[in-house]
């Protein structure tokens, strides 16, 4: 069986089976989704390449944005292991903040977290071609300092300067900078006497995967 469901209090509880896809991008959809049990992908998809945005678990909600904008929906939703779910619609919502009024601002600010997020990623973008080779030396420079069996910690300090990343990654040291400003200005990275300092290695790593799907895709 790939799916069920049941009526609860408000919305449905849902079931899914590892695999199962919830929901595509591009089509409508007015729901969002709560996590009770379970992990969930959220990806997007351009010809054979899929790019992972995030794997939410227990207490996570997603599909909010087609709820809140009814626009269609702009990413899939995808079980990664068997998962239970409640199905919020427009109305559902409208009576658990009202009764909670403490989780539409849990929304909201998980909303404007994703929104800056998007904000973030464009900004990289503007900054051109050069900036996936410059994070793709930063992590491939993290590999090598930590071995790649090894569990890397939460934060990288890359003993390098920027006229030596700027070697590496064959990009301009002025465009370096620029670049390491901008990870910096977003909280990501900073430099310091003693290197390059790493500090949010996940946002980082999707960074650069959707600059890398990007230039392919």
């Amino acid at each position: 069986m790939n799916s069920s469901n049941a009526s609860v209090a408000f919305g449905k509880h849902l079931k899914f089976d590892s695999g199962v896809r919830i929901f595509t991008e591009g089509n409508p959809g007015s729901e969002m989704y709560v996590i009770l049990t379970g992990y969930v992908r959220i990806f997007i998809t351009t010809g054979n390449r899929t790019l992972t945005l995030t794997r939410l678990k227990k207490g996570d909600f997603f599909g909010e944005m087609a709820l809140l904008e009814k626009l269609p929906r702009s990413a899939s939703a995808e079980a990664i292991t068997k998962v239970e779910l409640i199905e919020l619609g427009s109305e559902d919502f409208k009576f658990l903040i009202q009764q909670h009024p403490d989780i539409a601002m849990k929304v909201l600010g998980k909303f404007s977290a994703r929104l800056r997020d998007a904000d973030h990623l464009i900004e990289l973008l503007l900054l051109g071609d050069e900036t996936g080779c410059i994070l793709q030396e930063l992590v491939k420079l993290a590999f090598i300092q930590y071995g790649p069996d090894k569990k890397m910690p939460s934060e990288w300090l890359l003993p390098i300067t920027i006229q030596e990343l700027s070697d590496k990654a064959n990009v301009s040291v002025e465009k370096t900078k620029k670049v390491i400003q901008e990870l910096d200005r977003i909280g990501i990275a900073n430099t310091s006497e003693d290197g390059i300092l790493i500090r949010k290695k996940g946002k980082l790593r999707y960074y650069l995967e959707y600059l890398g799907w990007k230039s392919k895709g």
